[in-house]
């Protein structure tokens, strides 16, 4: 198990900084094809604040992920852990 959630935030944080990385490229295309035509464009950047969210909500979300699954006579298994399905086992869809 303890495998499993290193594998997820490594794979989170490779997530986060390739994000950041993709969207400093993309904020360089859009400013140099008219950025300026939008109001406050000169707010619009990414610095430390903004990769710091990123890889706070990459790593939030893989550790998220990590404990989705649920253990079940000492294996993993995966799929909705059964407190979620609880409150919806009425629904009809």
């Amino acid at each position: 198990m303890q495998q499993f959630m290193m594998e997820n935030l490594l794979l989170a944080a490779a997530s986060a900084v390739g994000g950041v990385i993709l969207g400093g490229v993309f904020l360089r295309i859009v400013a140099v094809t008219g950025l300026n035509h939008f109001p406050r464009e000169y707010e619009v950047r990414v610095d430390g604040e903004v990769v710091f969210v990123a890889v706070l909500m990459a790593l939030g979300a893989g550790a998220l992920i990590s404990f989705w699954r649920e253990t079940e006579n000492g294996h993993v298994k995966s799929g909705v852990p059964r407190f979620l399905l609880e409150d919806f086992s009425a629904w009809q869809i």
